[in-house]
């Protein structure tokens, strides 16, 4: 199996994530690094890391390609019949290559993926991040860092969209999802590196777009999916154009999920519940209903206010209700 490292300026962590693989209980990889046109002390650890170990290869770009050229060019050098990357900031366990392996084994099975830990800039854990079924994928990337696919997909997309900087990853999954077969493997098998100097970090407001402008592309052909399913996505992206205020952005959207499913209006789980992210349900508010965001692609933030307001009022106790047309009644008398 092959895996490829892209690295940029990466010198600080880039030994324990090669550490990392040289200690796996699966020894049969290849590792294939490339250097992003580094400017710190990178290429002289490539050099020593490629004197102790053969199955150690590098490349080095004349100039800075990004993300998505980097793997590009990795993976048009593999030779291993299954493929993976990681980042120089993470680290797999010892065991992670060996279980995503014996997954694979099953000829059902093209795509594997693995739950994993979030750590500090120390090592010392932050968080477990269990992954949801790749069923979820037009909600939200749920096949996270820790993967291993075999060499006919990268061959059937072509590599990675080297346009979709910031959301290369997710744009892979959803074209796969359209032609192979995931499975999910509920183990912890990874060490995801949070720290302020990763390219999550310094471009988060960047990636969140891009993530959502991939969804855009490729939703129209994911042709696996049920249109009820296409309208929730659809309507899930309007909900996050709402948050961005992008009056165009939600009418394009919105229309986009009624001509999917017009009968999405009358669903229960219409509003996304259990399906939506953890960072959707945080923002969830009467202003993101389907209603009120009817209304806010039809009259703009002042009907939006409005519809939310009879919301209200109408959820209101009975007796507050009474007592309000009391009230009422009784202004009424006066004049």
């Amino acid at each position: 199996m092959s895996i490829v490292l892209p690295t940029y300026n990466g010198s600080r962590y880039l030994q324990e994530a090669v550490d990392s693989i040289i200690n796996q209980t699966y020894q049969r990889w290849e590792l294939l690094i490339v250097d992003d046109a580094s400017t710190d002390e990178t290429p002289r650890l490539l050099a020593s890391l490629m004197a102790r170990d053969a199955r150690i290869r590098s490349f080095r770009n004349a100039e800075n390609r990004n993300l998505p050229a980097s793997l590009n060019r990795g993976f048009a050098q593999v030779t291993g019949e299954l493929l993976t990357w990681t980042s120089d900031d993470n680290a797999h366990r010892p065991e992670a290559i060996a279980l995503l392996v014996d997954l694979l084994s099953h000829p059902d099975v093209d795509i594997a993926y693995s739950d994993y830990t979030e750590i500090e800039e120390d090592g010392s854990p932050i968080r477990h991040m269990g992954l949801r079924d790749a069923s979820s994928l037009p909600f939200d990337n749920v096949v996270g860092p820790c993967f291993l696919y075999r060499a006919r997909v990268q061959q059937r997309l072509r590599g990675y969209a080297e346009d979709m900087f910031l959301a290369e990853d997710y744009d892979f999954w959803l074209r796969a999802s359209c032609h192979f077969r995931f499975a999910r493997l509920s183990q912890d098998l990874y060490k995801y590196r949070v720290h302020s100097g990763s390219l999550t970090a310094r471009r988060a407001a960047a990636a969140i777009l891009a993530h959502q402008q991939t969804l855009c592309r490729n939703l129209p052909h994911m042709h696996r999916l049920t249109r009820r399913a296409k309208a929730l996505a659809y309507l899930e992206l309007a909900r996050r154009a709402f948050r961005r205020d992008d009056l165009a952005g939600v009418r394009s959207l919105f229309w986009h999920a009624i001509r999917q499913s017009p009968m999405i209006a009358f669903l229960p789980d219409r509003t996304g519940r259990g399906r939506r992210t953890s960072a959707a349900r945080q923002h969830a508010d009467p202003a993101e209903s389907f209603w009120a965001l009817s209304a806010f692609a039809v009259a703009g933030k002042r009907g939006c206010r409005q519809w939310v307001r009879l919301t209200q009022f109408i959820r209101r106790p009975v007796p507050a209700i009474r007592n309000r047309l009391r009230r009422l009644g009784r202004l009424f008398r006066r004049r």
